[in-house]
């Protein structure tokens, strides 16, 4: 799985957690699903671009599902899936990674306060352009959370869904293991929503990322840091926080150094 890839799963699942507190009905959702569905039909050009640039995120109004359109080789969507109703504590995280097939050796309890607030497993799938499954991967997503701070996503999965590589803002290094980081802006848009020619200019020199689903505009600027340890790949993502890269980065090692 490549980092644009994952990094736009990630993204989905951290708009799952910032939906919680929203309250849609079921048949607001399908509405919704419907409509970010209808977008990527009428969008030809979006499986041409970054799936950073477009990402399609039902997840934004509260149904834990995603599905984002993409560009890699035969597969042609993926999609995301989790529920609340499967959440765990710290002292489940081994079994819950053993049965996901991942170490997941993330701390309790970071060094600047950051505790662990709860996880959920997550069924990852890739398909073709006919929607059919053609890719499976289990992986896991851990909240962290500290009182007066935006939360910390850490989603972890084994199974790589793509190959290929995507250069990041910044690189830096913890032992044999490099650790990039990225900082990129996002703008949340109602699927009717019309982008301008401003916007395009902007997406097209990659200074803003367009995601459909929310229902309003909001912009948000999201920080993740990503790493490969052993079989497991990484990503530690945070929204609108004022952590710099070295403050994330130092996080990230600290996950790296737990055993």
């Amino acid at each position: 799985m490549n980092r644009k890839d994952s990094l736009g799963m990630a993204v989905n699942r951290c708009l799952n957690r910032r939906a919680e507190s929203l309250e849609v009905t079921s048949s607001d959702t399908e509405r919704m699903r419907r409509l970010v569905h209808t977008k990527i039909e009428e969008e030809p050009r979006m499986k041409r671009w970054s799936a950073k640039r477009v990402i399609v995120t039902v997840a934004v109004i509260c149904a834990l599902s995603t599905v984002t359109a993409i560009a890699a080789g035969k597969v042609a969507y993926t999609s995301s899936s989790s529920s609340h109703n499967d959440k765990f504590s710290y002292g489940q995280i081994g079994e819950m990674a053993q049965k996901a097939g991942v170490a997941a050796k993330t701390p309790e309890t970071f060094s600047n306060g950051y505790t662990f607030d709860y996880g959920v497993p997550v069924h990852n799938e890739a398909m073709d352009e006919e929607r059919n499954v053609i890719r499976t991967a289990e992986s896991l997503n851990l909240f962290y959370k500290k009182d007066g701070m935006p939360f910390i996503s850490v989603d972890v999965n084994g199974t790589a869904l793509y190959d290929g590589e995507e250069p990041a803002d910044e690189t830096f290094s913890h032992g044999e293991i490099t650790l990039k980081y990225s900082c990129d802006q996002y703008r949340f848009v109602p699927p009717d929503y019309q982008i301008s020619q401003e916007e395009q200019e902007k997406m097209d020199a990659g200074e803003l990322y367009v995601s459909y689903g929310s229902d309003k505009v909001q912009d948000s600027r999201i920080q993740s840091v990503s790493w490969t340890d052993g079989s497991d790949r990484y990503i530690m993502m945070t929204m609108d926080s004022a952590m710099t890269a070295e403050e994330l980065v130092q996080m990230a090692g600290e996950i790296i150094d737990n055993r």
